[in-house]
């Protein structure tokens, strides 16, 4: 989620006092805590995305597959596969 308007504004203040060396110590905290609530908002994001990907992942089962494998391998080895 990107940063508030009023919160790049206020950075964006906050950076321009800096490069011209009126900035106090207030401001370097103001600063600090704007970027990390902007840090907070992305890793919530991050986990939230992350954690409805592993529960969309499907389970494989060991057994069908190999079982599979196996009518694929027994139709391979009778002869050619009709209908292809």
């Amino acid at each position: 989620m990107p940063m508030s308007v009023e919160a790049t504004a206020r950075l964006l203040a906050i950076q321009k006092k800096v490069l011209e060396g009126t900035d106090t110590l207030d401001d370097l905290q103001e600063g600090i805590t704007l970027l990390r609530q902007d840090r907070v908002a992305a890793s919530v994001a991050g986990t939230t995305s992350r954690t409805k990907r592993i529960a969309e992942t499907k389970v494989v089962d060991p057994a069908a597959v190999l079982a599979d494998l196996k009518s694929i391998g027994l139709n391979l080895s009778s002869g050619p596969i009709q209908g292809a």
